[in-house]
């Protein structure tokens, strides 16, 4: 199930190998915590809320829907990765510099912030 693999992310995807001690107990520690988890359901519901848009726009949207902790950068980390499991699209590259992320129309996020 989609659900599942959003959330049963190995650490590992998280560092390379040649990365220090220190990126592995950060990327392990993110993932007990549950905050990488958290901030990807975040920026799928960001995505959904405006359609479509940069890791740029989507963290600059972040704010304005509650979700001050997300920032460009944490956004363009997380889409990726949410591509990956299927969650988002890559519709266009923008001016060859930046890719532009849809939702993916089968998935629908099921988190929301009341």
């Amino acid at each position: 199930m989609k659900a599942e693999k959003i959330m049963n992310e190995n650490p590992k995807r998280l560092y390379r190998r040649s990365d220090p001690a220190s990126s592995r107990k950060a990327a392990e520690g993110i993932c007990r915590s549950g905050k990488h988890l958290s901030n990807k359901l975040k920026v799928l519901a960001i995505l959904e809320r405006i359609k479509k848009g940069t890791s740029k726009q989507v963290g600059a949207a972040a704010a304005k829907f509650g979700f001050p902790e997300i920032d460009r950068y944490e956004a363009a980390r997380r889409l990726p990765e949410l591509v990956r499991l299927g969650f988002v699209n890559v519709i266009v590259y923008e001016n060859g510099r930046e890719n532009v992320y849809e939702p993916a129309r089968k998935n629908r996020c099921f988190f929301r912030r009341h």
